[in-house]
């Protein structure tokens, strides 16, 4: 899946927001290599990722508050979706990520490090 095909996505959706595929693309290759270490997600080949987690997470853009700065939780948060994503997309958003697993955490604080989120 590209960019063009993920802003296809969201139109159908009509979600209309910006973001910088790049950073999808960086978050993408922090979640791949995490995942050699740790069990993350079944959810690796590229095009499943966009679709199932970018793309999905993205439709929390459907409700209009996620446009502005608001505080979240996100319970269960696995791999960091929706948190991750969302927070790509509105850096406004002040997120607090939540699991029970600490390797889970321990990744997460290693993306947020990385992409400086």
């Amino acid at each position: 899946m590209s960019k063009d095909s993920i802003k296809r996505g969201l139109q159908n959706l009509n979600i209309d927001i910006e973001f910088d595929y790049d950073r999808f693309e960086e978050f993408y290759n922090i979640l791949i290599e995490g995942n050699k270490k740790t069990d993350l997600t079944t959810i690796v080949e590229r095009e499943e990722v966009d679709i199932k987690h970018f793309l999905d997470s993205m439709t929390a853009f459907m409700i209009p508050e996620f446009h502005e700065k608001k505080k979240l939780i996100d319970i269960g948060t696995g791999a960091g979706f929706p948190a991750i994503p969302l927070k790509l997309v509105n850096p406004n958003l002040d997120i607090t990520l939540l699991d029970g697993l600490n390797k889970r955490l321990i990744f997460l604080e290693e993306v947020i490090n990385k992409m400086n989120l």
